[in-house]
């Protein structure tokens, strides 16, 4: 066993990773709080094996002095078996094996059931385990022994992510490496504007990898700025050319490429001096701030829809109100009746116009926090609540990959999933079930729901995500304000996602596809 726990290129392989330095990754505290919610367990930890101790990279459940100090002696490991084996191990009882019987976490920890995964990085190398531990006996399943796997495959993965390539590794100086690291795009040029360098997230929000001593208005050839109005900007308008013009740095919010893709940078841009005073260049940071101009719109929209779509509840609870006082007893009860439902029609309607305000509170205060999400337990989780607002709907789960994990914010998922069911059970024809289905490509999950209904052009289809949309042929006997499906795009945006719609069943019917990001290593 001590041979491949002490192997040097192992070790090295561990300290290359940077985590027995750095606090706690929030991505791999998330699979962990993740897997023991899934796998209904007390802890699920992601250790690191080292030749005198196991570092805990995330622990959860732990006792407190273990999670303070992040480790634990070898002595108490059952990962290093992991480790030493190079393979998954799963024991029901390990008080009843005798290769760990003698372990001292059975009496600390309370360590019983135990079952690792090993963590392999890109060499081959297995640097610890992700596993999972409850404090009774249990045999694993064979559905929990792959899901655990899942677990530990998505884990190296993140763990990869943090290493740096070997180009910068080998790199003669380690400073155009931490730049790249930074999340804002960066790029710096010479007094006649030409390029110096740029960062890796500058090349990004390019599209392109321009040579050096590139003209900065050649940079924006392929994604052309627009300023404010619309209107491409002049070759001594870019951010770097205007600030040597004027000789004084500045900021400007521009508008990066077209389209659906397009982005909102906020540019700083800082004149460059050599110690004598003379200018020689400029920086100029890009900052995205598309995701919070989103959230600006959607405010705005949320506050239109007070003073627009808020009368209307209140005109028929207030109307039914005083209706019911006006001698009671004269009413017939079939009549009482529904007014009564009208009224709860309305208050439920003003509800959900509330929940979607409160949303819009979140999302101005609060920057999207993605964790790791899994699909299937997100979809029983809508299904259960759109069972509970519609008994009598038939929904069909066609197909969902087991292991299908995307990252988003939990809240926001289940209200875009709810937002659909709730729209498939009011606009649709009810001839045919609903469809749910999920799966992974090239990145993502597509999580799509189809329903029947009346034939749609595409231009109808694009208009449905614009706020306060009523299709002529629905607007008159469905109520709602036209905003569900506002919110349901914007959250999906929110999170780095997109939902769209498109004809299904030949025409006859329309699908409805989210798209979210998956978890580095989902299959």
């Amino acid at each position: 066993m001590t041979d491949r726990i002490n192997d040097p290129a192992r070790l090295a392989a561990i300290a290359r990773t940077g985590l027995l330095d750095v606090p706690p990754i929030e991505l791999l505290d998330s699979l962990t709080r993740l897997a023991a919610k899934t796998l209904k367990v007390p802890m699920a930890l992601v250790t690191l094996v080292t030749d005198s101790s196991q570092f805990l990279a995330s622990g959860l459940g732990v006792p407190p002095e273990m999670a303070e100090s992040r480790q634990t002696p070898l002595s108490h490991s059952f990962c290093k078996y992991v480790v030493a084996d190079d393979r998954p191990i799963s024991v029901a009882d390990v008080r009843e094996v005798e290769r760990f019987r003698d372990n001292p976490a059975i009496q600390t920890v309370g360590v019983v059931a135990y079952a690792g995964v090993p963590l392999h990085m890109p060499d081959g190398n297995v640097i610890g385990a992700f596993c999972v531990v409850d404090q009774r006996p249990r045999e694993w399943t064979a559905e929990e022994n792959e899901l655990l796997n899942d677990f530990a495959i998505i884990a190296s993965r993140v763990i990869e992510s943090r290493l740096p390539p070997e180009s910068a590794i080998q790199a003669p100086g380690r400073f155009a490496y931490i730049l790249d690291l930074i999340p804002g795009g960066l790029y710096v040029c010479d007094r006649k504007s030409s390029l110096l360098y740029c960062n890796r997230r500058a090349r990004e929000m390019w599209g392109n990898r321009p040579s050096l001593g590139t003209p900065e208005a050649s940079v924006y050839q392929q994604r052309k700025l627009f300023d404010t109005r619309g209107e491409a900007l002049a070759v001594h308008d870019m951010p770097v050319q205007q600030v040597l013009n004027a000789g004084l740095g500045g900021e400007r919010e521009l508008f990066l490429g077209s389209g659906p893709e397009q982005l909102t940078i906020m540019f700083n841009t800082a004149i460059v001096k050599d110690p004598y005073g003379a200018v020689t260049g400029a920086v100029c940071v890009m900052h995205d701030t598309t995701a919070l101009r989103r959230a600006a719109r959607l405010r705005d929209d949320l506050l239109a829809l007070v003073s627009h779509e808020l009368r209307t509840p209140l005109t028929v609870i207030n109307g039914m109100a005083n209706f019911l006082t006006h001698s009671p007893e004269t009413i017939p009860a079939e009549t009482r009746g529904s007014a009564v439902a009208d009224i709860v029609s309305s208050g439920r309607r003003m509800e959900r116009m509330v929940e979607n305000m409160l949303l819009l509170s979140r999302l101005e205060h609060e920057a999207a926090d993605p964790e790791p999400i899994l699909v299937r337990m997100a979809i029983e989780e809508a299904l259960d609540r759109h069972r509970y607002d519609f008994p009598g709907s038939h929904v069909e789960v066609l197909s969902v990959e087991r292991s299908l994990v995307v990252l988003g914010v939990p809240a926001w998922v289940h209200l875009i999933l709810v937002n659909l069911l709730r729209n498939a059970e009011q606009y649709g024809d009810g001839k045919l079930p609903h469809i749910l289905q999920a799966g992974a490509h090239d990145g993502h999950v597509d999580i799509s729901l189809c329903n029947s209904g009346d034939r749609q052009t595409d231009e109808e289809y694009s208009g449905w995500f614009e706020p306060f949309y009523r299709g002529a042929a629905t607007a008159l006997t469905v109520s709602g304000a036209g905003l569900g499906l506002t919110v349901a795009s914007r959250l999906a945006e929110s999170q780095g996602g997109k939902l769209h719609a498109t004809s299904w069943d030949s025409g006859q019917g329309t699908m409805f596809t989210l798209r979210l990001p998956a978890l580095t290593g989902t299959r």
